[in-house]
C-alpha cells in the first residue's frame, strides 16, 4: 500500500497537492505538515476539511508542538497511524498520551540516540524512513545506525516514509527547516527512476514489502508522485504482496536494545 504525500517542505504548494489529489480521485494520502506553524496548521484543516469526501489523510506526521486536539482532528480526516520525530518534547508528549501511543511510531532521523529507543518502547514502534536509512545509516554510517540495521527484521514497522537518494553528497534543510544537515537525500526527485533505485537495497526492500503503509515524501506533484508510485510497485516490489507482519516485541526490548549496544 503506497499513498502519495502532501508535504509541506521546500515551499511546497500544499494547497495545489490537495487540489490535485481531488481532481486525479485519489483517495488516500500520507500528510506531512513538518514546517507548518499553529496558524497555518489551521487553515490546512479547513482545507481537508472541505474534500473530507473525496480524500482522506491516512497517515499523518506529526510535529512535536502539536496538542491533543490536533491528533484527534487528523483521526476524524481519516489518519490511521502517525509518526513523530525523536525529541525531549515528543517524548513527553508519547508519556502523556498512553492511550493512543499505539498509534504513533517514531521516525529514524539523522542520528539516532536515547530518547529514539525509549519512544521505540513507548509506542507502537517506529517509522522507516528509508531515504535517511539509505542516506544517514548505508552510505554516512551515523550515530547508532549500524544497530538499527541489525534490528530491522525484528522490528515492528509501523509505516516507511520514501523520498529520493541522489549519487552526491550535500547540505539539505532539516526536517522541521530551522536548520541543514549532509545527506544524500532529496525530497524532489531531479533523475528518475535513478533516485529511486535505492528501494532494491534488500535490507530497504524487505521493510517496504512486510509494510502496510508506505508513505510518499517527495514534494513533487501528486500526478509525479503516482508515477513513482507506479514505477516502484511495478519494477522493483514486482509481483510481491506486502503483508502487515508485524513482529512481537516484548515491552522494554529497544531500551535493552540500547544497554546492549552502549549507545549513549
Amino acid at each position: 500500500r503506497f499513498l502519495p504525500g502532501v508535504t509541506t517542505s521546500g515551499g511546497t504548494n500544499w494547497r495545489a497537492q490537495i487540489e490535485a489529489a481531488v481532481k486525479l480521485g485519489v483517495a488516500e494520502v500520507a500528510l506531512f505538515p513538518t514546517t507548518l506553524g499553529p496558524d497555518e496548521r489551521s487553515e490546512l484543516y479547513d482545507v481537508l476539511g472541505q474534500v473530507r469526501g473525496d480524500v482522506s489523510v491516512v497517515a499523518v506526521h506529526l510535529r512535536d508542538d502539536m496538542e491533543r486536539w490536533e491528533y484527534d482532528v487528523f483521526q476524524l480526516l481519516g489518519a490511521e497511524v502517525f509518526n513523530l520525530h525523536a525529541t525531549p518534547r515528543a517524548l513527553e508528549f508519547i508519556e502523556s498520551q498512553p492511550e493512543i501511543a499505539k498509534t504513533i511510531f517514531v521516525e529514524n532521523g539523522y542520528c539516532l540516540d536515547e530518547i529514539y529507543f525509549q519512544m521505540a518502547d513507548l509506542c507502537g514502534g517506529v517509522c522507516i524512513d528509508v531515504g535517511h536509512l539509505e542516506s544517514f545509516g548505508f552510505r554516512q554510517e551515523n550515530d547508532n545506525y549500524e544497530q538499527l540495521i541489525k534490528l530491522l527484521p525484528r522490528l515492528r514497522v509501523g509505516m516507511t516514509h520514501i523520498g529520493a537518494v541522489c549519487d552526491e553528497i550535500h547540505e539539505t534543510p532539516t526536517a522541521d527547516g530551522t536548520g541543514v544537515e549532509w545527506a544524500y537525500e532529496e525530497h524532489f526527485v531531479q533523475k528518475f527512476p535513478e533516485e529511486l533505485e535505492y528501494l532494491r537495497r534488500p535490507e530497504i526492500l524487505a521493510v517496504i514489502r512486510r509494510c502496510r503503509y508506505n508513505c510518499v515524501e517527495l514534494n513533487d506533484s501528486i500526478g509525479r508522485q503516482l508515477a513513482f508510485i507506479r514505477h516502484i510497485e511495478q519494477n522493483i516490489i514486482g509481483s510481491v504482496s506486502c503483508p502487515d507482519r508485524r513482529p512481537a516485541i516484548q515491552r522494554g526490548f529497544f531500551y535493552s536494545s540500547l544497554l546492549l549496544f552502549n549507545i549513549s
